[in-house]
């Protein structure tokens, strides 16, 4: 348990070391098959300590269930302030809710806290075919567990989830840090090549609404069309 927690902490605070190492370590594994030293790769195959997909998730959980109960505790603090003003200020304006909001809330909270393998691996999902996809435009083959290693090991991102208040949002931004520094420093795409692929999901989003937004005007033109020659 130490010695994963250790490989957690180091892909959270040296991710290009991290990434570096797994991409030489492949690269010596592949010399040796190449020289027929089957009996070597078995043995550092053996003894590969890499953390996984599952370790990494279980220990992210415990970072989202840290943040989800402050999260709570934050929400009971403010119906504690907002019952203790006798007058209705800013602050009870801002925090004040209906009982039907407090318990959708918490609902929410407890559904994402329960939920939160089944979104892990989902996000892996997601990025892993994005990655496939720019390796196959790029013209780059390499490893399926490569490829893997790049993307969970963002999900240590959930660390920064035990921050109060901007702790989700520093999560999102690490997150694609690490996914663009496993692109360069395991996968040897360039900075540009990287960069691209961390941008990707926003340019299918509004490449979604802008397509959204012209089936829209195209509709609004067919009703209008007849109209005119009424």
């Amino acid at each position: 348990m130490v010695e994963t927690l250790n490989s957690y902490i180091q892909i959270l605070l040296h991710p290009i070391l991290t990434h570096q190492a797994r991409s030489e370590e492949r690269s010596r594994l592949q010399m040796m098959k190449k020289n027929r030293l089957f009996e070597v790769v078995r043995e550092s195959t053996e003894h590969d300590r890499r953390i996984d997909f599952t370790t990494i998730v279980l220990i992210s959980w415990l970072f989202f269930m840290i943040y989800s109960l402050y999260s709570l505790a934050f929400a009971n603090l403010g119906s504690v302030i907002t019952a203790d003003e006798e007058t209705t200020g800013f602050i009870s304006s801002l925090i004040s809710s209906s009982e039907f909001q407090k318990k959708l809330f918490i609902l929410t909270m407890i559904a994402n806290v329960v939920f939160f393998p089944l979104s892990a691996w989902i996000y892996v999902k997601l990025w892993r075919t994005l990655i496939n996809f720019f390796l196959s435009i790029y013209d780059k083959n390499v490893e399926k567990d490569s490829v893997d290693e790049v993307v969970n090991y963002s999900l240590v991102s959930n660390f920064f989830l035990i921050i109060p208040v901007i702790g989700n949002f520093i999560k999102m931004l690490c997150s694609a840090y690490y996914i663009f520094l496993g692109l360069k420093y395991n996968l040897k795409l360039n900075s540009v090549q990287s960069f691209v692929v961390i941008l990707s999901p926003v340019i299918l989003i509004g490449l979604l609404l802008l397509a959204m937004m012209l089936y829209v005007l195209l509709i609004i033109n067919l009703i209008e069309f007849p109209i005119l020659f009424n």
